[in-house]
């Protein structure tokens, strides 16, 4: 039983330890704006035999 609560004892110094760790970070910004995205793909269907389902073309809208 001692074993036991040996480990117990380990176990939650060790646990405590690591979530009361403290770290500093200095000279950060933070700053917001926006960002305009273009996004340019041809889509292409290859290898399709005439009377597949999926035959045909493909248009943008």
């Amino acid at each position: 039983m001692s074993v036991v609560a040996a480990v117990a004892v380990v176990v939650v110094g060790a646990t405590t330890a690591f979530f009361s760790d403290t770290e500093t970070s200095t000279g950060n910004t933070f700053t917001a704006g926006a960002i305009d995205l273009k996004i340019d793909f041809d889509g292409y269907f290859n290898k399709v035999a005439d009377g597949h389902p999926n035959a045909g073309s493909w248009d943008e809208k």
